[in-house]
């Protein structure tokens, strides 16, 4: 453990076990969950966590653990992260007997509180004044909730009192599903054993930290691991500010439940709550067009008559000896240029031969066959 950079300060922790009855209830971890955690992880890279608070020198480490778990519990059902009020659980959590406010509590209280409360408030709504007075002040909320939780569970099997009361020490805490717990669910709300924490500054922690379920005595938020490192490591947010450790974290030494790590693990199921939207407005009905009136209505033009027949084209002027014309009616067709008369056709049978003449020009037509002259 490095301390060359540490405060000469004893900080504020306020884990204060509350005497419960109820069922401990723990998330279901399959050999699945276990395999698919991967060799390293880290939260704070993913954007599931809100950047490092200080509580001051209020005992309210179990208002603030619990406040990330549910900022945290958001991110993971939403992918957005709200930055939510811890005056209200340390102000308006009445129901810690042992405690309360700056006098301790702890995370299964502070869920049971936001639950029974209906959501939890933003913290610019509901800033924290209890880290800079160090008294819990009293209830200022307004009622109003910007987040929900519906549900929450310990994220392994927590170490029970008649471990301690039987001599044992919470060695045997189940890291592999601490693990598998924290890649599945997200960001865990932890309580643990920091007495002592108050001169770290860095490093992977050195030196005995008890694990013992007596021992816990503050709350803070596991936010990632490194099995690959030279020393496997859990990384812990603090609530001590960002002067404190590596920037308001620090490293505890995995495979041996260091200062507790894998006693007391929770996870939220938690949502955002959006304001009621306003009944959508009934549009107005349009008002209906006067009908347009009708037009007048055109009247039908008469069918066509009958296409008259076309007209036969009359005889053509041309050369009557015209040696090109090889029929009679193409002969008779023409008029002769001179006398303005039909051609004439004549006919030698006994050559079975016909020419076209000029009118009355029958001299020479031997045999001729029906020389017409018009």
């Amino acid at each position: 453990m490095t301390t060359g950079h540490a405060e000469n300060r004893i900080y504020a922790k306020g884990f204060v076990r509350q005497t419960r009855n109820d069922a401990i209830r723990v998330a279901t971890l399959t050999q699945e969950m276990r395999g698919a955690a991967p060799d390293a992880l880290d939260w704070t890279s993913k954007g599931a966590t809100t950047p490092v608070k200080d509580q001051g020198q209020c005992g309210s480490c179990w208002a603030f653990s619990a406040t990330q778990g549910v900022e945290s519990g958001v991110f993971m059902t939403t992918g957005q992260l709200p930055d939510l009020s811890t005056q209200q659980i340390i102000s308006c959590d009445d129901k810690e007997v042992d405690g309360g406010g700056c006098d301790g509590g702890d995370l299964p209280g502070a869920f049971a509180y936001v639950q029974s409360a209906g959501g939890m408030d933003s913290a610019a709504d509901y800033p924290d004044t209890s880290h800079s007075s160090g008294s819990t002040g009293s209830c200022k909320w307004s009622g109003k909730t910007v987040a929900q939780v519906s549900d929450w569970k310990y994220a392994v099997t927590p170490c029970a009192q008649s471990e301690q009361a039987d001599g044992g020490d919470c060695a045997s805490q189940d890291e592999d599903g601490l693990k598998a717990a924290l890649n599945e669910f997200g960001p865990l709300s932890v309580c643990i054993n920091a007495n002592s924490w108050d001169y770290y500054s860095g490093g992977v922690l050195t030196g005995q930290c008890s694990g013992a379920w007596s021992s816990l005595d503050h709350c803070v938020q596991l936010v990632g691991y490194d099995t690959t490192a030279s020393t496997p490591y859990w990384k812990v947010k603090n609530s001590w500010g960002s002067h404190w450790g590596e920037n308001g974290y620090i490293r505890l030494p995995m495979g041996e439940n260091a200062c507790g790590i894998a006693d007391e693990a929770a996870y939220v199921v938690a949502t955002l709550v959006g304001p009621t939207p306003s009944p959508s407005p009934v549009p107005s009905p349009s008002p209906v067009p006067a009908p347009m009136p009708s037009p007048s209505p055109v009247p039908t033009p008469p069918a066509p008559g009958p296409t008259p027949p076309s007209p036969t084209p009359g005889p053509v002027p041309h050369d009557c000896e015209d040696e090109t014309i090889e029929d009679e009616a193409t002969c008779k067709s023409y008029l002769d240029l001179s006398s303005g008369k039909s051609c004439s056709w004549c006919y030698l049978s006994g050559l079975g031969f016909g020419y076209c003449v000029e009118p009355d020009d029958t001299q020479g037509c031997n045999g001729m066959r029906g020389a017409v002259t018009v």
